[in-house]
């Protein structure tokens, strides 16, 4: 037997989570609207205690719904979920390969943790344990493989398979304990739906990145967490460079991210003729600067941490930070008012 659901390269690739929705949901068509009017905001946030996997860090708003465990496949209409604990899986099929081509067969895609040491096309193949999210969606049983997606080469975004022996011992070897590592998590995409673009509240989600702020108070019960939004994750990010001398360059990644799938969004504005042509010219080569000045910003993060001999940053090369991301700031926020103050003329 052999079946493979379908996938495609997702426009955001820096979180897996993220990742993994949109490459089910860019395959449909019918799923653009609700795609555009989502990934907007950013957040920062600093945890209080030690019960999440990183101290601080930096995402999209929409990885998060305020309520533990729950992942954002949750509030996507388009998916239909369920979540268990591993105990589960392990005491109602025979193995973990028969888990996978029962729902694989219904059409569910499964999102897990692996330990990645046993897995060959990782980087941290045979070196060290630790696991990360992957997708699986699909299995061929001639060639013993299992279809799945995630950071892997490089520690980057791909679509990989693992053999049949391979998986068993990365599901087996798991080390850490922590409750979301135990999770499992499948989805399967709900095809009789429509879901119109809803100007009006992507409006309000593009007000809140300008001044900083959530309207829909999302992570009112989150206590054990400090969250900053929008336009302030530059100043986090300048805040945790210079503390720590270093960069943790998932944060500019996510930076990334964020201009390059504000340029897929403004492309979807003209194709809606929520745009004019002029108009969009105009945005556009402004958000492209914004993503070539950011990717600047990457590559010198990336080469203050991969040549300081020290492990940190010289005085000179934080100041040199510190100036480029207070200007990307100043611009991203003269684009984001230009766009906010076009659209408003839609309502």
């Amino acid at each position: 037997m052999k079946k493979i659901l379908k996938t495609t390269q997702p426009y955001i690739t820096s979180y897996q989570g993220i990742a993994n929705l949109l490459t089910i949901l860019q395959n449909y068509p019918s799923t653009k609207h609700w795609i555009f009017n989502n990934y907007i905001q950013l957040i920062y946030y600093e945890n209080i205690n030690n019960n999440y996997l990183h101290n601080m860090t930096g995402a999209f708003f929409d990885l998060e719904t305020g309520i533990p465990l729950i992942g954002h496949y949750s509030y996507c209409p388009f998916m239909h979920t369920a979540q268990m604990d591993r105990e589960v899986m392990h005491s109602g099929w025979s193995s973990f390969l028969e888990f996978i081509k029962a729902l694989v067969d219904l059409d569910y895609y499964i999102m897990m943790w692996l330990n990645q040491t046993y897995i060959p096309c990782s980087s941290d193949y045979l070196k060290k344990h630790g696991e990360n999210p992957i997708l699986i969606y699909g299995y061929d049983d001639q060639e013993k493989i299992i279809y799945t997606t995630g950071f892997y080469r490089d520690g980057k975004f791909g679509f990989e398979t693992i053999h049949y022996l391979d998986i068993l011992q990365a599901e087996k070897n798991l080390i850490n304990p922590n409750e979301y590592i135990q999770t499992i998590l499948t989805a399967r995409y709900n095809n009789n739906l429509t879901f119109p673009f809803d100007m009006s509240e992507f409006l309000l989600f593009l007000n809140d990145y300008l001044y900083s702020k959530d309207h829909t108070n999302r992570f009112y019960y989150i206590k054990d967490k400090k969250y900053f939004y929008g336009l302030m994750y530059y100043d986090k990010l300048i805040e945790q460079v210079l503390m720590q001398k270093k960069c943790d360059i998932r944060l500019l990644h996510i930076l990334v991210d964020h201009k390059i799938m504000m340029g897929y969004r403004l492309e979807y504005f003209k194709s809606e003729n929520i745009l004019a042509s002029k108009q969009f010219h105009m945005l556009y080569k402004t958000n492209e600067t914004l993503i070539r000045e950011t990717t600047i910003i990457q590559n010198f993060a990336m080469k203050q941490n991969y040549t300081s001999t020290s492990g940190f940053w010289e005085d000179h090369a934080l100041l040199i930070f510190k100036k480029k991301v207070k200007q990307l700031k100043k611009a991203d926020r003269l684009f984001t008012k230009k766009l906010y103050d076009t659209l408003k003329n839609h309502l």
